[in-house]
């Protein structure tokens, strides 16, 4: 547990530590933004073209050490979609790409359903097949299915079934992937010519963090007034939660804060920008000794271990939960005046409805 706290700790302290001075040549916020999503659009695509390598190597000739290596190289790829989640507009809106690397939340199960229906298909579907049906059997759960549920101890992944929806299931992951790095490039000159954009990426990088804090966590661990439910939280079955929730935290660390910072900078609010390390540091301790109290055991099987008190669960969540906070009370306080956007009234942006600072 402390291992893992310390590592959630020091995740937070970076995530709002960014320098603070800047030379004259300095990009601007949008320029920053669209340059950090390039380059995390590249490994997304990058880490979806090895797993469609390994899945077609374990296929090949299947053993332990391949078996291995492919479920490296999901939760690599996974990992890389979760680091640019926080980009919500542009070209991850066509064709519902969101939703075809991950079908999340799965209230139904949808996701198992597509999987066993074709598994007992009797033609082996390729990419295409993929493509055309649903969003649920598209993307990473799918494949999580595949690598982790326990129905699957009944049928081998090296069954040819299971391994021909396996490669269809990759492939598809990486012609997506690839298009939409593709399509981030290409999408540059407009996103940089147009400055609502700025409002843009700031409003989806805070719906990130209300998602990630409200749905990612909070529902799961009990918090948002219904009963705990491990089964609502994203890889539940692979137990892989919590590296989800780093991975984001990181994308927005790199994706996101640096142009952050230099839109604070154009808006002669450096000092504020320190306020926010010196917050950050000072509350996101506090905030997970508080949280932890609150994390419960939801089930005695492994795979729910996530979110028992052994765990940084909690101290997850308080993460989210004070950067969002952060973020919402830099834009508050400087940046809707600055970018001529009506202020925050009676503590709230009245267009969004976020929340104030409680660190006023």
């Amino acid at each position: 547990m402390i291992a893992s706290l310390r590592r959630l700790s020091l995740l937070a302290c970076a995530l709002l530590a960014t320098p603070l001075s800047f030379a004259t040549d300095t990009p601007t916020p949008r320029e920053m933004w669209h340059g950090a999503v390039e380059l995390q659009y590249a490994e997304l695509s990058a880490a979806s073209e090895r797993l469609e390598a390994s899945a077609a190597r374990f296929c090949q000739s299947p053993d332990e050490a391949l078996r291995q290596r492919l479920e490296n190289d999901w939760l690599s790829a996974y990992q890389a979609w979760q680091a640019v989640r926080f980009i919500q507009f542009g070209p991850v809106e066509q064709n519902s790409r969101g939703w075809q690397l991950q079908f999340w939340p799965d209230r139904k199960n949808l996701v198992g359903s597509k999987v066993r229906g074709w598994l007992k298909a009797a033609e082996a579907p390729d990419a295409q097949d993929i493509a055309s049906d649903s969003v649920a059997i598209q993307g990473f759960p799918a494949l999580e299915y595949l690598l982790y549920d326990d129905a699957m101890d009944e049928q081998a992944l090296s069954d040819p079934g299971a391994c021909s929806l396996m490669q269809a299931i990759t492939t598809h992951l990486a012609d997506t992937t690839s298009a939409l790095h593709r399509d981030w490039q290409a999408f540059g000159e407009h996103y940089l010519e147009t400055p609502d954009y700025t409002e843009t990426t700031l409003a989806s990088a805070i719906q990130a963090l209300e998602i990630l804090e409200d749905k990612r966590l909070g529902e799961p661990m009990g918090l948002k007034g219904a009963p705990a439910n491990g089964y609502l939280a994203e890889a539940w079955r692979s137990g892989q939660t919590v590296r989800l929730v780093e991975s984001s935290l990181e994308g927005l660390r790199t994706g996101f804060l640096p142009g952050l910072t230099a839109l604070l900078r154009e808006a002669d609010a450096l000092p504020l920008a320190e306020r926010f390390v010196t917050s950050w540091i000072r509350h996101s301790f506090r905030s997970a000794n508080c949280h932890r109290a609150w994390c419960l055991p939801l089930k005695t099987k492994r795979r729910f271990a996530v979110f028992s008190r052994s765990t940084s669960t909690s101290a997850s969540y308080a993460i989210c939960w004070v950067t969002r906070s952060l973020v919402n009370w830099g834009w508050c306080e400087a940046l809707t005046p600055a970018m001529g956007i009506e202020p925050c009234i009676d503590g709230s942006y009245s267009k969004w409805g976020w929340e104030a600072s409680p660190w006023r």
